[in-house]
């Protein structure tokens, strides 16, 4: 009741906690809400990608995967249903070089592998022999800047001293960060072209996806036995999806917890307002205080009567907060276009801060009133 009488201190208090709560439960589920968007991406690009890559060697030359070793491979290990040797450089584009791209050598059970689509023409073939034909991506065909169209399919595009015939324009991809290339800034080759335009090219990368009924990190870990027990050496790298997707969980985990602190800050804030109507509570009411006493009140029920007032202005703060927040995080997520996954963790950890909040900050105000003097006390004005 004594919150009541004094209405405009406790809503401001109330609404400070309200505020707290409110960006601690917004931060915890939009960040949730970023991380589970993007796993969800990442997941959709496939789980059972395995990509090995080459090191450099003790003198700091390139090391290149053999095709031997690549056939050996796919006779011995029945867990990979597609191998897709590459090989990458880094060049430029058109007659004056205005387009910076990526060249990606492979032979046609790369889009199998990386799971690419072109929106017209074809894939390169193993027809296509050392043939100047390409696939570019969807970046490429729009930044030719020297033509008054896009690239279309049976347009020239110069490469180094070469004209290579587009045969194929790939589909937008979502960037997977475990392919040594973005498929929407390259241009893919013929292998056997890819000689006009690195004439040392070496394979540096092979795609491999894992059959269903196998593991993906079992798999990964067998490949890289392989490796080892083939060259005797450390410098070849395997990286599976699986093992990036629980890395990238773990730091979604990481920023999710860094979001909640930042919001917990506002809530301290908030906090501070309820110990300050608290204190001043117990300055008005001095007089009641030590009526209550000298009727036989222990100074255990004067601190156990505040503490429950702060504790109850907190924990409706804290209920109208949840709401808030939820409300604030689900409108932030379908704006960006996410479908909204509550983070139901975030909603007894929302309350469980406002009741610590009241406790925190109410403790001391209940303590100095539970310590008047009650003759004092009766004497106030």
């Amino acid at each position: 009741m004594n919150l009541l009488a004094v209405g405009h201190r406790s809503f401001l208090a109330l609404l400070g906690v309200v505020v707290g709560t409110a960006s601690v439960i917004a931060m915890i589920n939009i960040g949730h809400n970023a991380s589970v968007e993007g796993l969800r991406q990442f997941r959709s690009l496939g789980t059972d990608l395995l990509v090995v890559r080459t090191d450099h060697g003790l003198n700091g030359s390139a090391v290149s995967i053999r095709l031997s070793e690549i056939e050996q491979l796919r006779t011995s290990l029945s867990a990979l249903i597609v191998t897709a040797p590459i090989a990458v450089s880094e060049t430029r584009l058109g007659r004056s070089g205005e387009i910076q791209a990526t060249v990606v050598g492979a032979y046609s059970d790369l889009q199998e592998a990386a799971r690419l689509t072109t929106t017209v023409g074809r894939f390169i073939s193993s027809l296509d022999g050392c043939g100047t034909y390409a696939v570019i991506g969807s970046k490429i065909a729009e930044a030719a800047a020297s033509r008054p169209h896009r690239l279309r399919v049976g347009d020239l595009i110069q490469v180094e001293n070469y004209h290579f015939t587009v045969i194929g324009i790939m589909k937008e991809a979502t960037p997977n960060p475990l392919l040594p290339f973005n498929p929407n800034e390259s241009m893919i080759i013929p292998m056997a072209a890819m000689r006009r335009v690195v004439p040392d090219v070496g394979i540096s990368s092979l795609l491999a996806r894992v059959a269903v009924e196998f593991d993906p990190m079992l798999a990964g870990e067998s490949v890289g036995h392989f490796f080892r027990s083939t060259r005797r050496t450390n410098d070849v790298i395997v990286q599976s999806a699986q093992q990036l997707i629980e890395g990238m969980a773990q730091q979604a985990h990481l920023y999710t917890a860094l979001l909640a602190g930042v919001g917990s800050i506002s809530l301290l804030v908030g906090g501070v307002g309820v110990m300050n109507v608290m204190l001043m509570s117990v300055a008005e009411r001095r007089k009641e205080i030590g009526l209550r006493m000298a009727l036989g009140a222990r100074a255990s029920h004067i601190r156990t009567m505040f503490l429950i007032e702060s504790s109850l202005l907190c924990m409706t703060g804290g209920l109208i907060g949840i709401v808030l927040g939820v409300s604030v995080s689900y409108a932030y997520t379908k704006f960006s276009g996410w479908s909204f996954d509550l983070a139901v963790a975030s909603l007894p950890l929302g309350m469980l801060l406002a009741c610590g909040i009241g406790i925190f900050f109410g403790f001391f105000p209940a303590t100095r009133a539970a310590s008047l003097d009650p003759v004092l006390a009766l004497r106030a004005e």
